[in-house]
């Protein structure tokens, strides 16, 4: 027993005395690697890392590299994008009413000018100025830019009698044969308003006055005389008293 063990032990002794030298060489091989990979690591840092069995060199050379590619890529501009081209878009019409013009259908053209005179036609408005003498306006303007506000009626017109440059004055005579002067700068518009025969319409019913909003009217004699100057009496009579 004693002689196995003793061959045993010396067996083993060979056997770690051999594999010395291996672990030797594996030693010398791995610093060879790991100078080979930090040459390697060194000279291919921009690269991104060493080749092969490179040791720490050849790994922090790469791990530099990856951090400087990362700051690269974070300093680099975006590309603007490019806004895009508005669509034109057609011009907006104001829309409004007029008075309508004696003599205008639908479809027909009207033009309104501040600027110069237009075509003497019915519908088209031009200051008073710019007009012939003798022409029908309704719809005249006496401040300039507020609007019209004689001949608006249905019906009623004016016609331009003459012009006064100096005053800058236009004459007019009105339906009510009353003639006057207004401003020459003012608009009107060519024509007879529309409608002439609505003075002629029949109401037909009290109602219809009531639909419009106006309410009756009582007259003074047929009251007494606490309420009105014509009250009272017998019978159709105003009692004697002045008329109001």
């Amino acid at each position: 027993a004693i002689a196995a063990i003793a061959t045993a032990a010396a067996a083993g002794g060979a056997a770690a005395a051999a594999a010395a030298p291996a672990a030797a060489d594996d030693k010398s091989k791995d610093g060879d690697g790991a100078r080979d990979g930090s040459g390697d690591g060194d000279n291919d840092g921009k690269g991104g890392g060493g080749d092969g069995d490179g040791g720490e060199a050849g790994d922090g050379g790469g791990s530099d590299s990856g951090t400087a590619t990362a700051a690269a890529a974070t300093t680099t501009t975006p590309t603007p994008t490019p806004t895009p081209t508005p669509t034109p878009t057609a011009p907006k019409h104001r829309m409004q009413y007029i008075l309508c013009p004696q003599g205008i259908r639908v479809g027909s053209t009207v033009i309104s000018s501040i600027d110069g005179p237009v075509d003497v036609q019915p519908g088209n408005a031009m200051p008073l100025r710019d007009m012939p003498i003798g022409t029908v306006v309704h719809n005249v303007e006496l401040t300039p830019g507020k609007g019209g506000q004689l001949c608006r009626a249905a019906g009623t017109s004016a016609q331009l009698l003459e012009k006064d440059p100096a005053r800058k004055l236009a004459l007019l005579r009105l339906a009510s044969k009353e003639i006057r002067f207004v401003r020459w700068d003012g608009l009107a518009t060519v024509g007879v308003c529309s409608n002439p025969e609505h003075k002629n319409q029949s109401l037909g019913k009290a109602g219809r006055n009531r639909w419009k909003g106006r309410r009756p009217r009582v007259r003074g004699v047929a009251m007494n005389p606490v309420d009105h100057p014509h009250g009272g009496g017998e019978g159709k009579t105003a009692g004697g008293r002045p008329s109001c």
